[in-house]
């Protein structure tokens, strides 16, 4: 998968990391790389004696473009993309977490505290809920970044 080369799906499709996407800018993002990476897509005048048209050998063009669909696959799917986000959040990325830029800070005793469910939440601006449960709670003086449940919205929660 994409992630396997240093590369997050977002950045597959030219977005730089930008979880924080519309849909609508994934969608355009999308587009723009299918058609710059599409191996049907030869230019001709870019092309060298011998070269199959931009960007090298055409194997590498085909690589390049399943990249691009694979990204899109999850990506354009809610709630594949709300799975990724997560694990980019919770650490599945590596180094991408220090590019993460929270949409709002709170601390722990400003979520909704939920006893029965074990869980603390808080409204997301999408009218959806970030949500951390008791044993993920972070420890005294660290936070936490969590997605939006529905949108990809990211919150920084502070435990003081």
């Amino acid at each position: 998968m994409a992630e396997e080369r240093g590369k997050n799906l977002y950045d597959v499709l030219g977005l730089g990391g930008n979880t924080g996407c519309s849909a609508d800018e994934l969608k355009r993002a999308y587009r723009k790389t299918a058609l710059r990476t599409h191996p049907d897509k030869k230019h001709e005048e870019d092309a060298s004696p011998g070269e199959e048209g931009r960007g090298g050998p055409q194997g590498q063009q085909n690589e390049a473009f399943l990249e691009v669909q694979r990204a899109w696959a999850i990506l354009s799917d809610p709630e594949e993309r709300y799975r990724y986000d997560e694990e980019l959040l919770r650490g599945g990325a590596g180094d991408e977490l220090e590019d993460v830029v929270p949409d709002k800070v709170v601390t722990l005793s400003e979520m909704s505290h939920d006893r029965g469910q074990g869980s603390y939440g808080f409204e997301c601006r999408c009218g959806d809920t970030f949500l951390i449960f008791e044993n993920e709670k972070p420890e005294t003086g660290t936070s936490v970044l969590l997605p939006c449940c529905s949108c990809s919205l990211v919150l920084c929660v502070n435990n003081e």
